[in-house]
């Protein structure tokens, strides 16, 4: 139960995060786009059934005309609204789009501007970064789903009580059949989110390779040492592997799929002999064939649509739990005190000891020294004597492992950290 509760919950702050992040990015066009959600979920029903009325209008001998004239009046009025619509909300996507990804950009690039130096040492740093950047998109398609998913649960619920009210047996059976897709659409979009992740490092792999010949300042060093088919070859091997991969995977998805669309549109084939026969037997018109076939097909592209969502709601869920992790990391450096330096302060090493992230060799062991106020000194040594890394320490880039830094004989982290490195 506690599972439950906290799946669920875990989904609701996610949607909550996307919604709060999309209409901050864009007040305006997060509107629009809700009205033109609002307005697609309807238009379509009230279509199907005005041009039900048109048909039998025209083959029923006592019609007056000038109601059918009225009907397909409005009937064309309605598509061509469709029409224009589709355009101005491809255009309302297009800015949306534009507006979601500058906001996102600009947080995530405050957000790494304050990274401590340690996060850009480890390679899962470097995976969690391209990952998170990959799923921008996420922030939109998470908002959309929302109302997609709240348009297809209204679209069903009329769509199937119009087909229930005809033969009730095949509103069921439409939603039945589609069942097996749903159980194996699952499972195909959790198999493609674990690879996904598990190629996210050969995917690196693969841009660097790709990439590296189109660098101007590398190319001196790549013709000097002549290794160009080295990048070449290994690019190549990358892909071979990751495209092997997929191809398997999407090929049995396409053998698999294909029977279980045939076995789903075996609903519209069954409402068609249903209303032929009660159409040969007078029961119904021509009109109400033709409706009776648009619901059936509607209310399975519709439960298909449903069911296709929430999959994507679900994935999308893990990749904006991690949007959401990336964004609340907090670096640790950055947390710093508020006390402010002295112009010329006392510099003092206690016994410091530190070492790069993820190596096991130190660069300072048991480092001791004191820098007087006004006092020029200079350092000299081999590469790796941890030159460069006593720098880095004095300007808390990273923090000693062991022992102290002190500056005026109170602790570095006491200081605020930016008007350290100012002085």
């Amino acid at each position: 139960m506690n599972k439950i509760r906290s799946f669920f919950g875990d989904i609701a702050r996610n949607i909550r995060f996307g919604i709060k992040t999309s209409y901050s990015a864009s007040k305006m066009y997060f509107l629009l786009k809700c009205l033109i959600l609002l307005s697609t979920t309807f238009i379509p029903l009230l279509n199907i059934w005005l041009w039900k009325e048109i048909l039998n209008g025209i083959v029923k001998v006592e019609t007056l005309y000038k109601t059918v004239i009225l009907y397909l009046i409005i009937y064309l009025s309605l598509k061509l609204f469709t029409y224009l619509l589709a355009r101005f909300d491809e255009y309302v996507n297009d800015r949306y789009s534009d507006e979601l990804q500058f906001y996102i950009e600009s947080v995530m690039m405050e957000k790494t501007s304050r990274m401590d130096l340690s996060f850009f040492d480890l390679a899962s740093m470097g995976d969690k970064v391209r990952h998170a950047r990959s799923n921008f998109d996420i922030m939109t398609d998470m908002t959309w789903l929302v109302f997609d998913i709240l348009s297809e649960i209204i679209n069903i619920a009329a769509t199937f009580l119009i087909v229930c009210t005809y033969k009730w047996w095949i509103g069921l059976a439409t939603v039945l059949l589609l069942i097996p897709f749903m159980i194996y659409n699952k499972k195909h979009t959790d198999k493609l989110l674990r690879m996904e992740k598990e190629q996210i490092r050969d995917n690196r792999k693969r841009d660097y390779y790709g990439g590296v010949l189109f660098d101007n300042n590398v190319q001196f060093e790549i013709k000097l040492n002549n290794i160009g088919n080295y990048f070449i070859d290994r690019y190549k091997e990358v892909w071979s592997k990751l495209y092997k991969i997929n191809k398997k995977e999407q090929f049995r998805y396409n053998i698999i799929n294909a029977g279980i669309v045939i076995l789903n549109v075996s609903s519209e084939f069954l409402i068609l002999v249903v209303s032929v026969v009660d159409v040969v037997g007078k029961m119904i018109g021509i009109g109400d064939l033709q409706y009776n076939i648009s619901m059936v097909a509607r209310l399975r592209e519709q439960t298909s649509k449903l069911m296709n969502d929430i999959n994507r709601f679900l994935v999308n869920n893990t990749r904006l739990r991690e949007l959401q992790e990336f964004i609340a990391i907090e670096p640790e450096i950055e947390k710093s005190g508020t006390k402010l330096p002295s112009q010329n302060p006392k510099i003092e090493f206690c016994g410091v000891s530190f070492r790069y992230p993820n190596t096991e060799q130190y660069v300072l062991k048991d480092c001791s020294f004191v820098i007087e106020p006004h006092e020029k000194i200079g350092l000299i040594g081999l590469n790796g004597a941890g030159k460069s890394t006593i720098i880095k320490l004095m300007f808390r880039f990273y923090d000693p492992e062991e022992g102290q830094i002190k500056l005026d004989d109170v602790d570095l982290k006491e200081y605020d950290v930016y008007a350290v490195r100012k002085v």
